[in-house]
């Protein structure tokens, strides 16, 4: 059969971020204590404001042995409570930087490396086996050994480092009648790799662009037809957008026959979305019709829709002339 080709439609949705200097009068020899560190959220799944509960911290105030006096210290706490560390640590007079991330990603995903003078760099294995999202900022605290002592609080506003891509279906005119259940979803040709230094993203590489599969064999998922389907966000490095395909299986059921199972592909338009940008989720949007579902299976008959179609509409008959003067029955009414 033609293979049919899909065209998809895309929506965005921006989200700010920030981060800042300052300048703190901490006295000489105060303990270094973190805030309650604030969080840009983006949907249920990432890291935010109510489910962050922990990050990494890396910082010290000169070369040498002051560089890294933090170096990947774990802090824990609640964005209403207090955050804590161990080995607590105490200001001295210098320029202090700071560098923090935060993952939920699997192990291995996320490797930093620390330099008083260059910051944190963060190297990113965004690919399918390390899905999660990323969360980043720096501080820098100038303490004066004549300062009064102040808020020793380091604040952290993280922001998300990397992109979200998301994908919905739902059903045109022609298979609103139809069960469509979606499966085998498969998005092609992603870089999956990226570097970071101080929160700036640097030259992206991918020896071999990734693959990011949803909806695997067993976990089929059925197009609503108010709320369409949705697959999984997918976390993936900031990037230009180049040339990438999505494919996926599409089983038509009516009653209790299928009467349509096959692939659907598309090449999706990078003119909508030039560049996917760090903490930004981008959706695209595409509707199945009938004419999308390339059926391969030489064993399935070929099925087609049931139409409807008007050659004429006949006009009327008249019937045998005969005499039907029936003035000598009109009512006479009186004067």
């Amino acid at each position: 059969m033609k293979k049919q080709i899909l065209m998809v439609a895309a929506v965005a949705l921006a989200l700010g971020s920030c981060s800042k200097t300052e300048t703190t009068g901490a006295a000489q020899g105060g303990v270094i204590g973190f805030a309650g560190s604030g969080i840009d959220n983006i949907t249920k799944a990432d890291l935010d404001n109510d489910s962050f509960r922990k990050f990494s911290v890396y910082g010290g105030y000169g070369e040498g042995a002051n560089q890294d006096l933090f170096n990947g210290d774990e802090v824990t706490g609640t964005m209403k409570g207090s955050w804590t560390y161990t080995n607590t640590k105490y200001w001295a007079a210098g320029t202090w930087n700071f560098g923090a991330y935060s993952t939920n990603a699997p192990a291995g995903s996320v490797t930093p490396s620390w330099n008083y003078g260059n910051g944190l760099t963060l190297t990113v294995n965004a690919g399918m086996n390390n899905q999660g999202d990323l969360v980043y900022d720096d501080e820098t605290k100038t303490v004066d050994d004549a300062a009064s002592a102040s808020n020793n609080n380091v604040s952290f506003t993280f922001r998300h480092l990397l992109s979200k891509i998301q994908f919905k279906f739902t059903k045109a005119d022609d298979l609103k009648a139809t069960k469509v259940e979606l499966s085998n979803f498969k998005v092609s040709g992603i870089t999956t790799n990226g570097t970071w230094t101080k929160g700036v993203q640097g030259t992206v590489t991918s020896a071999t662009p990734g693959e990011y599969t949803a909806w695997a064999e067993g976990t089929a998922r059925e197009i609503d037809d108010t709320d369409g389907a949705t697959a999984g966000a997918f976390y993936v490095i900031p990037q230009t957008v180049g040339t990438f395909t999505i494919e996926l299986t599409a089983k038509v059921t009516q009653g209790e026959q299928v009467i349509r199972n096959g692939k659907v592909t598309a090449t999706l338009p990078t003119n909508v979305y030039p560049k996917w940008e760090e903490q930004k989720a981008y959706q695209y949007t595409a509707k199945i019709a009938w004419k999308n579902i390339d059926d391969e299976d030489p064993d399935t008959p070929e099925t087609l829709p049931i139409v409807f179609d008007v050659t004429e509409l006949d006009g009327w008959d008249d019937a045998e002339p005969v005499e039907t003067d029936i003035t000598e029955n009109l009512t006479e009414q009186e004067p």
